[in-house]
């Protein structure tokens, strides 16, 4: 058990960066801000003013319409004084409706807003998981998403333990102001491209580094020998001689139901617990995420030499011809 301990002091050191607690109170007809904007991976915590309460984010207690939030959340009844109701760290911006479900609370003015702007910055995706074996205690057991506490038989005798494999959101916003760097011929890149420069530079290799390009420092001369597809890259050093296509393809993780669909575009597949004891298996992260497909591709120029010295209609890319010209 302390090692699990240690794991999870280490996860709180990771989403510490870059995050913000808000407190918000719960008391009798009221949550105190009852509006509130935070930044997407900021914590949200309720404290129990007196009163028995939950945090609802799923159905309106109002309207029994469900608050289609960005992601849905929940917690039990609370009635210490005190006490922590719930906490939730916001991931996925957007703006969140809630209230509390005991009955005539919500009508009588317990509900709540929270508007969730986005990273001021790079939002970085990270999870962890481990096995829910070694969680002690059912408590601490169904706290965890992907783990359920069990009775099984060990002869001679009945055991309860925690089983499955939990998963935990580690993603935070990386707010480091990272910048673009230009190349020779004028055009921008991101930080961390890398690729070969342009204009007179053309046949050196670069990185971009938070501003700062660095390049190999090989002497291009003035002109490529040559250029084909006209993009301004000599054909010697070109991936791509014709014109790149791109075709990127997003979704969100909730629309796939089949785990070998789910995982092929990129997305985990957890059980999660979704409601009154009800668990459920989910595409992406508590039925979120959203996935990317790259099928970009180079639509190459065909029929055409990279390069024709002699001009005798056999191209010099043929190792066999180069030979004989070399000869």
């Amino acid at each position: 058990m302390k090692n699990i301990y240690n794991i999870f002091a280490l996860l709180l050191c990771t989403l510490s960066f870059a995050q913000t607690t808000h407190y918000v109170n719960a008391g009798m007809m009221y949550f105190t801000p009852a509006e509130l904007t935070i930044e997407q991976g900021d914590v949200v915590i309720w404290i129990n003013d007196g009163g028995n309460h939950d945090i609802n984010g799923q159905t309106s207690s109002i309207t029994g319409e469900p608050f289609n939030n960005p992601e849905s959340f929940s917690s039990d009844f609370n009635g210490t004084a005190g006490e922590e109701i719930y906490s939730h760290t916001f991931n996925i911006d957007g703006l969140y409706n809630y209230d509390c479900s005991m009955y005539g609370h919500a009508i009588s003015g317990m509900i709540g807003t929270i508007n969730v702007t986005p990273c001021n910055g790079t939002w970085i995706e990270a999870t962890s998981t481990g096995l829910c074996a070694a969680v002690v205690g059912e408590a601490s057991c169904i706290e965890y998403s992907g783990c359920l506490w069990e009775s099984t038989f060990e002869f001679p005798v009945w055991e309860e333990t925690c089983v499955g494999t939990y998963e935990i959101d580690e993603s935070y916003c990386d707010e480091t102001i990272m910048m673009d760097c230009t190349l020779s011929g004028g055009e921008n890149v991101v930080n961390g491209w890398t690729g070969y420069d342009t204009g007179d530079n053309w046949c050196n290799s670069c990185l971009c580094e938070n501003g700062m390009l660095s390049c190999t420092e090989l002497d291009c001369g003035t002109d490529c020998e040559v250029d084909l597809d006209n993009d301004g890259i000599c054909d010697e050093i070109d991936n791509c001689i014709g014109t790149w296509i791109e075709n990127i393809t997003t979704g969100s993780c909730s629309n796939f139901d089949d785990q070998a669909s789910c995982i092929e575009v990129g997305c985990s597949w957890t059980n999660e617990y979704t409601g009154v004891w009800l668990w459920e298996d989910v595409c992406g992260y508590q039925g979120s995420g959203t996935y990317e497909i790259d099928d970009s591709y180079c639509n190459e120029l065909s029929g055409e030499c990279i390069s024709d010295i002699d001009e005798d209609g056999i191209c010099e890319d043929d190792c066999e011809e180069f030979q004989n010209i070399v000869v």
